[in-house]
């Protein structure tokens, strides 16, 4: 997998899979009402990583109800539906404006599903701000930096996250800022563990 860099942006072509192409599919509506960013899982699986996930996590900015009516009409519309609830008010006010998050899948199906939420914390809210532009075959995706992706993957410290947070460095480890990265996981109390990280690559 050949890969190109310009300025903020990640260039490749590869082989779409099923839940590329399901996660293609959501972001041509979602692009059109809310600024975003996919975080977490599926952006190792975007860069090659070999396993299986069954949500899509995505921070939205708050653009208030009547946008998210906008974005609930035309999902609604085009096969999709929401799995917590029916109600456009119902997710609105009980679940984005509580910083909870909504889940949302093609019609009749549970798996695969976006797992989607208003930002939590300045670290989410900067993921939303500061962020990458990737094309994958010329669809545009925004995913959170790699030094972010990292650093929160040691952060969660399960077995499935450190094992992704290796296959984001050992990809990325030369465009990697490394100040920035000590930075967020100084944030994330996990300094200890990103030296030892480093350490053992």
């Amino acid at each position: 997998m050949e890969i190109e860099f310009e300025d903020k942006k990640i260039i490749f072509n590869r082989h779409l899979s099923m839940i590329d192409l399901f996660v293609i599919d959501f972001v041509k509506i979602l692009e059109k009402h809310y600024k975003y960013v996919i975080i977490s899982g599926y952006v190792s699986i975007l860069f090659g990583r070999n396993r299986a996930t069954d949500d899509i996590d995505v921070f939205i900015e708050d653009a208030g109800f009547n946008n998210f009516l906008k974005f609930y009409t035309e999902l609604m519309d085009d096969e999709w539906e929401f799995l917590n609830e029916n109600s456009a008010k119902k997710l609105y006010e009980e679940y984005l404006s509580k910083k909870l998050a909504v889940r949302i899948a093609k019609k009749g199906t549970f798996s695969p599903n976006v797992e989607m939420k208003f930002p939590l914390t300045a670290l989410n809210k900067e993921a939303l701000e500061d962020n990458l532009t990737v094309l994958l075959n010329n669809h545009k995706l925004i995913i959170s930096t790699l030094e972010q992706q990292v650093a929160f993957k040691l952060y969660l410290g399960s077995n499935k996250d450190l094992q992704d947070a290796i296959h984001i460095y050992e990809i990325f480890k030369d465009r990697l800022d490394k100040q920035k990265l000590y930075n967020i996981a100084n944030q994330l109390g996990v300094m200890n563990k990103l030296v030892e990280f480093l350490e053992n690559e």
